[in-house]
């Protein structure tokens, strides 16, 4: 599920032009709930951005500090690319 999502590009692009629309993934900043809200993560140049109006709402504790870096693990290793 969140593959397709990130593929389809539903969390956005970086908005660095040097980035060349890069997906980006959710991250949150704290592992506790009311602390931050949801923040994006470029893979390409390893910066975090605010999102846009879409997802101001969302508290970044859902996702977790480590989110987008465990995903990316499991998304480009060969057993996950090969089952999928």
């Amino acid at each position: 599920m969140m593959r397709a999502k990130y593929l389809n590009g539903v969390f956005g692009a970086c908005p660095r032009v040097l980035c060349d629309r890069q997906l980006v993934l959710p991250v949150g900043m704290s592992e506790d709930l009311s602390i931050s809200r949801v923040k994006v993560y470029c893979p390409k140049c390893e910066e975090v951005y605010v999102p846009r109006i879409k997802f101001v709402d969302i508290d970044g504790a859902y996702f977790g500090c480590s989110f987008p870096h465990i995903f990316l693990q499991v998304l480009f290793s060969s057993r996950y690319l090969y089952i999928f």
